[in-house]
C-alpha cells in the first residue's frame, strides 16, 4: 500500500423533509484523507476553496481511511469501509496505488488531494460532460437517522448506475493529541458518516428509498450539522453520471 503521507445527542422529533434538485451536470469530488497523516490537512483546505469557487458546480465526500490509525492517532471518523471503497477505485483503474491525501473526480479522474489547480482543471473537464440522469431528492432526519427518497430519470433506460446516498458532517474539527498532526485543530469538509446504495437508476423514477445513520460514537459531536449526497455510479467503472446535496 503506497501513500503521499508518511505512512445521541441529537433531535428526537422529525424534522420536515428537505428537498434538492439537479438536472445539471453537479460534479463528485472524493477525498481519501485521515487525520492521521500530515499531508492531508491542506488537501481539507484546498476542498473547502473549491466549494467556494464561483466557477465551479461540485458535492463533495471525504472518506477518512483507517489504515494510518496505527501512527499514533485512530481517526474518529475512519472506517474500514472508507477504506475498501478506496480500493475499489484503485482495482476499477486497475492498480495497486492507494495514497493519501487522493482526490477523485466524479470517479474518473485520479488527483492528489492537496494540488488545488490540478483538482480545478479536472472538476472544470468533468462539468463539460453532459449528466447521466436527472436527479432529485429529499432527506428527513429523526434521532440520529436520516430517511432520503431519490428519484432519478436516465438519459440511458438501460443504465446499470447505481443511487448512492451518504450522509455527511457539514461542521466538523478535531483538536489532534497525537500523531504526525499532534498539536493541531484539523477542520474537515463533509467527512462520511454512512454510505448506502438505494437502487439501480433505472429503478428510481418514481423515488427510491434509504436510511442513513450517524454513528453513535459520533452523534453528541455531530449533532444537527449533516447533510446528504446523492449521486449516480456505475458499479463496474465507478464513473459518476451526476450528484446533489441536500441540507438539513
Amino acid at each position: 500500500m503506497l501513500a503521499g503521507c508518511s505512512r445521541d445527542a441529537t433531535a428526537s422529533s422529525a424534522a420536515p423533509p428537505e428537498r434538492a434538485t439537479s438536472g445539471q451536470h453537479t460534479v463528485l469530488l472524493e477525498l481519501f484523507t485521515s487525520e492521521g497523516c500530515s499531508s492531508c490537512p491542506p488537501a481539507d483546505r484546498m476542498v473547502a476553496d473549491l466549494l467556494e469557487a464561483d466557477d465551479v458546480d461540485v458535492t463533495v465526500v471525504a472518506f477518512h481511511v483507517d489504515y494510518w490509525n496505527y501512527l499514533g492517532w485512530a481517526d474518529r471518523f475512519s472506517s474500514a469501509a472508507w477504506s475498501d471503497r478506496q480500493q475499489r477505485y484503485a482495482s476499477a483503474f486497475s492498480t495497486s496505488r492507494v495514497y493519501t491525501p487522493q482526490v477523485l473526480v466524479d470517479g474518473r479522474d485520479d488527483r492528489v488531494g492537496s494540488r488545488g489547480k490540478a483538482a480545478l482543471e479536472a472538476i472544470r473537464a468533468a462539468a463539460e460532460r453532459a449528466p447521466s440522469a436527472e436527479l432529485s431528492a429529499t432527506a428527513a432526519r429523526e434521532g440520529r437517522s436520516v430517511s432520503v427518497t431519490v428519484a432519478a430519470t436516465p438519459v440511458d433506460p438501460e443504465d446499470d448506475a447505481v443511487v448512492m446516498v451518504a450522509l455527511v458532517a457539514s461542521d466538523a474539527h478535531t483538536d489532534v493529541p497525537r500523531g504526525e498532526n499532534a498539536g493541531r485543530n484539523l477542520e474537515h469538509v463533509a467527512p462520511a458518516l454512512d454510505l448506502a446504495e438505494a437502487c439501480r437508476v433505472r429503478d428510481a423514477a418514481a423515488g427510491c428509498r434509504a436510511t442513513l445513520e450517524v454513528p453513535r460514537r459520533l452523534a453528541d459531536e455531530v449533532g444537527d450539522d449533516v447533510e446528504v449526497v446523492a449521486f449516480v455510479q456505475s458499479p463496474t467503472t465507478m464513473a459518476v453520471g451526476n450528484s446533489l446535496r441536500v441540507a438539513l
